[in-house]
């Protein structure tokens, strides 16, 4: 049996990418539900986007949580076929815009 693994990471050098609002990278004001806590995700979950320039929409997110894409999704569920997906909707109210993923 070969073993198979791969890395993935947020690219930190997009300066002008959305940011969710209501979350702290280390504090975090909101508790986001891991492991165990899965069933307790809704099937679709809508994000507050801060308000601002940033207009750049990544295809992987490392944090808050880990999000990804439709399109990295497909490269993912290739790969690990066991993995729990949700649909994820990132939504800036003063746009009136939403980006799914």
């Amino acid at each position: 049996m070969t073993e198979r693994y791969f890395f993935a990471e947020q690219d930190r050098t997009v300066r002008d990418c959305i940011r969710l609002e209501g979350f702290d990278a280390v504090n975090g004001p909101r508790k986001i539900p891991l492991g165990g806590d899965w069933e307790k995700i809704n099937d679709a979950t809508f994000l507050s986007i801060k308000p601002g320039r940033e207009e750049t929409v990544l295809d992987f997110y490392q944090s808050p949580v880990l999000m990804v894409s439709a399109r990295i999704r497909q490269v993912f569920a290739r790969l690990e076929p066991e993995i729990q997906w949700k649909r994820v909707y990132l939504v800036c109210r003063e746009r009136e815009s939403s980006y799914p993923l």
